[in-house]
């Protein structure tokens, strides 16, 4: 399977998992465990990334002025899709998450928002950059 195709279908599923707990729409165990699941998967989808996508690009972007502006912003989204959800899964998924439920719902919505802008523009902008 082509590297792009895989990462397509780690954000098909990482977004099948947030819509499912957001139809639970309360946070109890399951939701717990669905939450430890996309962290997993989305550290997983950007150790992929890490590994396989940006080197190829990166490389790329040394003789492509356009497509290294592009690394750049790009660089700068992934901080704030980062920071987002290092915050969320500490406050919401981690051993004592059951109790939190502060802010959850508006925390879970701003992970989803920041998620869905980042894969719509690599899906959009940067996977067409990748040619191998």
């Amino acid at each position: 399977m082509k590297l792009v195709e895989e990462l397509k279908i780690d954000h098909e599923n990482l977004l099948a998992v947030l819509t499912r707990i957001r139809e639970i729409g309360k946070k109890d165990e399951e939701v717990i465990q669905l939450l430890q699941n996309v962290k997993t998967l989305l550290i997983s989808h950007l150790k992929k990334e890490d590994a396989k996508l940006y080197p190829a690009l990166k490389k790329a972007a040394e003789i492509d002025k356009k497509l290294r502006l592009m690394l750049d912003l790009f660089a700068s989204d992934m901080e704030e899709v980062t920071e987002t959800a290092l915050v969320f899964f500490d406050k919401h998924a981690g051993a004592l998450a059951v109790q939190n439920e502060s802010n959850f719902h508006e925390d879970l919505d701003l992970l989803c928002i920041v998620l869905a802008k980042g894969i719509e523009n690599e899906e959009t902008k940067l996977y067409p950059e990748y040619l191998y």
